[in-house]
């Protein structure tokens, strides 16, 4: 079988994939004719990235974005010496992180 995410080939009784983990679907199980009569299938093509673009560019893009952000809101806070909102804004940059699973593991995950 052939796994439709990274090509790599193994066992026609696998579930997943060796190298990637990816959930492999077999076409051999729902498409018999007859008993022992196996139809012809054209194998899924592989799952490309577009040329032009790198895997995660627009994570990172939006972690820089929301970087700039909270410099520029603890700058202006800062200077007017308004100090109380850099607890929450804090907080809140956090939790955004956390939520949009923006950080430093894998950035295709």
């Amino acid at each position: 079988m052939i796994c439709n995410k990274c090509g790599a080939t193994g066992p026609d009784d696998l579930r997943f994939c060796q190298n990637c983990g990816h959930k492999l679907q077999s076409a051999q199980d729902d498409l018999r004719d007859a008993p022992g009569d196996l139809v012809q299938v054209e194998p899924v093509p592989l799952l490309d990235e577009s040329p032009g673009t790198l895997p995660g560019l627009n994570k990172y893009l939006e972690a820089w974005g929301v970087a700039v952000a909270v410099w520029l809101a603890t700058f202006i806070l800062t200077w007017s010496e308004l100090y109380w909102p850099l607890y929450p804004l804090a907080g809140l940059t956090g939790l955004y992180a956390y939520w949009r699973h923006i950080g430093f593991g894998d950035p295709q995950a």
